[in-house]
């Protein structure tokens, strides 16, 4: 009967070793993402038009207690009311974001760098790492695939600022390819999500509600050890309500963005 087991030991090694996996390791790994948002706020007869722009390098390093930093970060905003404005990013550079990581990419934030409340106005680089890698399914890396996931968050971003969404995410494996003479394939992802913002200080509330609706594309290494790109775009639509001095302002508000990010090859 040793050759039942033996038989059994091949098929169970066999399908470990076809389950994709993040690689785990002491190596850094750096990735450029570029981002650009605009966003209209309409109050009654009167709208408002904002652009945000934003360029950075992110360092990691993967392992199960994992940790990462920005190396650069560059944040433009221009809005209709006041102009350009790019804030200073110095104080949170190289400032770690600690985290737990599972080889099938899920994470669990521990701690983010602290952010001054001029740029927390501006971008909220604490929220980075909440929707930066994709998650990997059970079964190999093959043409056809799906798989579906969740991602919620619900963090107090800074004593007076709660963030707090709530989302889908699906994922087709479409095709085969070759990236950085990497044998990888292609995803195509969808998602949407809810998302609650509020700010609270002294006599002044603003709530933000919002629905998003994504679209994408990802190139994993073939065996999922490495996220090599992710491109995506989407729009978001919503309700913006303003409390002060104990009267109340609704504004809708509409924004879309798009998003790239690519593996640094060494």
């Amino acid at each position: 009967m040793r050759w039942w087991w033996n038989a059994i030991a091949l098929m169970i090694t066999t399908r470990i070793a076809a389950q994709p996996a993040y690689g785990l390791g002491p190596d850094t790994i750096r990735y450029d993402e570029r981002t650009t948002a605009h966003q209209t706020v309409q109050v009654g007869d009167r709208t408002a038009t904002m652009e945000l722009q934003v360029a950075a390098r992110l360092a990691t390093i993967l392992q199960r207690n994992a940790r990462a930093w920005f190396e650069e970060l560059k944040v433009t905003r221009t809005d209709s009311v006041e102009g350009e404005y790019s804030p200073w990013t110095a104080p949170v550079l190289r400032q770690l974001f600690t985290f737990a990581f599972t080889p099938d990419g899920r994470v669990t934030i521990r701690q983010t760098p602290e952010v001054p409340e001029y740029l927390l106005g501006v971008y909220d680089v604490s929220l980075q790492l909440e929707d930066f890698f994709i998650t990997l399914p059970r079964q190999p890396l093959a043409v056809g695939v799906t798989w579906m996931d969740t991602l919620i968050i619900n963090r107090r971003v800074s004593p007076t600022r709660r963030y707090q969404s709530s989302g889908t995410r699906r994922y087709l494996v479409e095709r085969d390819t070759v990236a950085n003479g990497v044998p990888a394939v292609l995803l195509r992802m969808t998602g949407a999500a809810r998302i609650e913002a509020t700010d609270s200080r002294e006599a002044a509330t603003i709530r933000v509600g919002m629905e998003a609706q994504e679209t994408g594309l990802a190139i994993v290494a073939k065996d999922g050890s490495r996220l090599l790109i992710r491109e995506r775009e989407g729009n978001m639509t919503g309700t913006m309500l303003m409390s002060f001095d104990g009267q109340e302002l609704t504004a809708t508000t509409q924004g879309e963005y798009r998003s790239t990010m690519r593996l640094v090859t060494p």
